[in-house]
């Protein structure tokens, strides 16, 4: 991955939305990006955000709530970002028991303060079903206004995650 062959990328990028030529919106979307980040959103969007969305619609549309959030935390320099898993010792403040490479850098007051609140979301959809963020609404998850809980430098509501990819990537089935 640190130096993506373009041929291949450009080959992921047709195979995943039946257009090589979809890697400018992808360009678009992440200005100074390099092939690595690109072809990182594109398997970000195609492993989870694509199938999150789909999970909560088809729940919407039965009248169930699903309630979706974003982790975008990542230390200062992290060449990893905010990757897959990295919020788990946020969600259960054990960050003691967490030796991964993708952490380090960490500010452990940002860490507690974040832990205290995204512990605090989930205890409380544990108990009763709805997520809490103190001094935040967390809705859940509409067709409508499809909006997502953004954990990270900021935590609050942000809008459609898949929007840009949406409106371009219409052949994919959520």
């Amino acid at each position: 991955m640190a130096a993506p062959d373009p041929e291949a990328v450009g080959a992921q990028f047709a195979v995943l939305t039946q257009s090589a030529d979809t890697i400018d919106l992808y360009r678009r979307q992440r200005p100074g990006g390099d092939l690595r980040d690109l072809l990182a959103d594109l398997i970000t969007d195609h492993r989870f955000i694509f199938p999150a969305i789909g999970l909560a619609e088809r729940l919407h549309a039965r009248g169930r709530p699903a309630f979706l959030y974003e982790f975008t935390w990542a230390p200062t320099g992290s060449p990893w970002g905010a990757c897959h898993c990295i919020e788990l010792p946020f969600v259960f403040g054990n960050r003691a028991a967490w030796d991964a490479p993708m952490l380090a850098g960490m500010d452990e007051a940002e860490y507690s303060a974040l832990s205290a609140t995204m512990m605090a979301a989930w205890t409380s959809f544990a108990r009763g079903g709805t997520p809490v963020v103190p001094d935040l609404p967390w809705l859940p998850y509409d067709t409508a206004q499809r909006q997502v809980m953004q954990f990270g430098t900021r935590v609050g509501a942000v809008g459609d995650l898949g929007a840009p990819h949406r409106r371009a990537v219409s052949t994919i089935a959520y």
